[in-house]
């Protein structure tokens, strides 16, 4: 979860290994966390899931997003799952996650 919410900084920060390298970990480990995922959350996983790999098939030749990959982190249905997910790991795991570097 916190990986997701780097996403935007990462493509601002037009580097295209650390984009790379950040959306290769949210897509392994959004597949495992949807293979386990409970009932309630399942769909929200799911969400997130999706927009990772089409984040992902925004990148073009360089390694640089040709798409609107911000606009699809930010649109209000993937930040209401991220939301989701972040109060389930904080309500049923005691996580807190989504927090800024320091916090």
């Amino acid at each position: 979860l916190d990986l997701l919410a780097q996403v935007p900084d990462r493509i601002a920060q037009q580097d295209p290994a650390l984009l790379r390298q950040l959306l290769d970990d949210l897509r392994a480990n959004g597949s495992q966390l949807l293979a386990n995922a409970p009932p309630e959350i399942r769909q929200d996983v799911q969400t997130v899931t999706s927009a990772t790999d089409r984040v992902a098939a925004t990148l073009g030749p360089d390694g640089r997003p040709t798409g609107d990959a911000v606009a699809i982190v930010t649109s209000p249905e993937v930040v209401a799952a991220g939301g989701n997910l972040q109060e389930y790991a904080r309500t049923r795991c005691g996580l807190s996650v989504g927090q800024g570097e320091g916090e």
